[in-house]
C-alpha cells in the first residue's frame, strides 16, 4: 500500500508542476497587457523625462544651477 501511494504522489507532483508552469504563464500573460501595456502608453503619451525626442533647439545642454564647493554642502551629498 504504501508504494502505491508514493507513487500517485510522484505523479501527482508532476501533474502540479505542469499546471503550475501553465497559471504562472497565464498570470504573467495578464499582468503584462492589463499593467505594464497601459502603464507604458501612458508615459509614452506624457513627459519626455529623458528628453530623448527631438527639440527646436540645437542644443542638448541641461541647465544646471551652480553648486558650492565648501565642506557642509559636501557632507550634506550622501
Amino acid at each position: 500500500m504504501p508504494e502505491i501511494v508514493s507513487i500517485a504522489w510522484d505523479r501527482l507532483k508532476i501533474i502540479a508542476a505542469i499546471v503550475g508552469d501553465i497559471e504562472a504563464r497565464v498570470i504573467v500573460t495578464v499582468f503584462y497587457f492589463t499593467i505594464l501595456v497601459p502603464f507604458g502608453l501612458l508615459s509614452r503619451l506624457g513627459k519626455d523625462p529623458l528628453r530623448l525626442a527631438p527639440t527646436p533647439e540645437a542644443s542638448h545642454w541641461v541647465e544646471r544651477h551652480p553648486v558650492s564647493g565648501d565642506l557642509e554642502s559636501a557632507q550634506r551629498q550622501g
